[in-house]
């Protein structure tokens, strides 16, 4: 196939959306045997290292598969979203981590990463951006818990600010 195995780097979360990413990227359908059932022994709330992980190979996977042009079209989102996250982190005590993530982020083994993977990215892609948002949403789901303020007052305009942005993605 060509995509790669799971990467190291990203240790512990999003390794697997990242090759998933690569997987897309080269061409290929990621698809869900939605019978399947697995078993995690896992506890989200166990420790709030956890979100230092989360947050930097978040980042770290949009920065190193995204074109530059998509990036500056979700650039006021990102930020958007980053202060959003900066106010959660307050919130659920772990704003050092989320800093943590900062500092990372402009650390050289990260960049040289990131760079890596954007030329790996570019020689493996067989589809645009495009088609590899295509089937992202415009909404806030699927979190921990339920928050009146993301359901009311967040997506529904970040839902048609969605509607128009991804049509602005080559």
């Amino acid at each position: 196939m060509g995509s790669g195995v799971l990467d190291p780097f990203l240790f512990l979360y999003h390794e697997d959306l990242e090759l998933g990413w690569r997987i897309r990227l080269a061409g290929y359908k990621n698809v869900l045997a939605v019978d399947s059932i697995a078993y995690h022994d896992y506890e989200f709330k166990r420790s709030i290292q956890k979100f230092y992980w989360m947050e930097r190979n978040r980042i770290i996977v949009h920065a190193s598969h995204l074109s530059v042009w998509t990036l500056l079209l979700l650039a006021p989102f990102m930020l958007v979203a980053e202060l959003g996250l900066i106010a959660f982190a307050i919130k659920g005590g772990w704003l050092k981590e989320k800093m943590l993530v900062y500092i990372n982020l402009l650390s050289p083994r990260t960049w040289v990463y990131v760079i890596r993977k954007r030329r790996e990215s570019r020689f493996l892609r067989r589809v645009s951006d495009r088609e590899v948002v295509r089937l992202w949403t415009g909404k806030i789901e699927h979190q921990e818990t339920r928050s009146p303020v993301v359901d009311r007052l967040i997506n529904p305009p970040l839902a048609i600010l969605w509607s128009i942005l991804k049509h602005l993605i080559r």
